[in-house]
């Protein structure tokens, strides 16, 4: 393995995009957080796609949202699915109100999954009704 890395970086840094695809592929596949991250927050863009990716795996979602609130769309949309994963209807219901629109899709799949059928149909079809105070 690392000597497969070694290889996709050194193509990587030589400007190949797809090895540069392949180096964050494979360092998200392997739990490489170390490596992604850095390469992430040297503006790496297969990287930075690849570590929201990475957290959701781990179930990080206190990274993801923190990283989501501070208007990284991709953490958003991985938190997201994690929520909707793990079946957190209110948490997603919250961002959706807040107007993280990555929340939304997902917040129809986890009603579906907790059973709430005409819920979710209605939110697909009108979007989430908020109640004025």
């Amino acid at each position: 393995m690392e000597e497969a890395i070694a290889i996709l970086r050194a193509h990587a840094d030589a400007g190949d995009p797809n090895a540069a695809l392949a180096r964050a592929d494979v360092l998200c596949e392997y739990g490489r957080e170390e490596e992604l991250r850095a390469l992430a927050e040297a503006g790496d863009p297969p990287a930075a796609l690849s570590l929201p990716k990475l957290l959701r795996i781990q179930k990080r979602a206190g990274e993801l949202r923190a990283r989501a609130d501070s208007g990284d769309r991709i953490s958003a949309r991985e938190l997201a699915h994690l929520l909707a994963d793990q079946g957190q209807v209110a948490e997603l219901r919250t961002r959706v109100e807040a107007g993280d629109g990555e929340a939304s899709m997902c917040l129809v799949d986890a009603l579906e999954q907790a059973g709430h059928r005409e819920e979710a149909e209605r939110v697909r079809q009108f979007g989430l009704v908020l109640e004025e105070d």
